[in-house]
């Protein structure tokens, strides 16, 4: 698998992450973009995208902690056990429409972000996928139980890259394969105040 950074969609991204008046930035979930090297098996595939989505953005987070402060020896390491990976399959029709789970977490950011508004969110989606008939999607981020108290509880939690998710506003990790162009786009957040 390799990321397809020149893909016009990581531009789109970019131009939503300009800063805030807040100093926030405007778009919150993770984006990779990979083309497709493998013999495609469905779920397995599937599960090796995840896996390799989780290294590059364990990369970004590391790069982004070391431009912050230099100085700081900030240490990143998202451990994954595969083991406990579960996938189920997303219908295509439920995953775009306006109170997806996909549109909540794009459009009900933790802090009120008047920038991303429906027409950006169907518009970044028509740039990652022109041909959603020929798309198959798995969610990577079924069974927590979120009315336990004092805390949620999920036995499948496969990564520690969302812990800080779990704290209350959500996590999401999706795989995304364009069966015509042969590509993986794995969509995930995790975010805390």
């Amino acid at each position: 698998m390799r990321e397809m950074l020149e893909h016009k969609a990581y531009k789109y991204i970019d131009r939503l992450k300009q800063n805030g008046s807040c100093g926030f930035k405007y778009i919150h979930i993770d984006y990779v973009i990979l083309e497709n090297d493998v013999l495609y098996n469905d779920l397995n595939t599937h599960k090796q995208v995840a896996i390799e989505s989780m290294k590059i953005l364990e990369s970004r987070q590391r790069a982004k902690l070391q431009k912050f402060n230099p100085k700081l020896n900030l240490k990143v390491n998202y451990k994954i056990n595969q083991n406990k990976m579960v996938g189920i399959k997303v219908p295509i029709e439920n995953f775009f429409v306006e109170k997806s789970e996909y549109a909540r977490a794009f459009l009900e950011p933790i802090w009120p972000n008047k920038k991303l508004t429906l027409d950006t969110f169907k518009t970044l989606n028509n740039i990652l996928f022109p041909n959603k008939e020929c798309l198959e999607i798995y969610n990577w981020c079924n069974g927590v139980d979120w009315d336990y108290n004092p805390a949620p509880v999920w036995k499948n939690k496969w990564s520690n890259y969302f812990d800080d998710g779990l704290e209350w506003w959500g996590i999401y990790f999706w795989s995304i394969y364009d069966k015509v162009l042969n590509t993986f786009t794995t969509i995930s957040a995790s975010n805390t105040d």
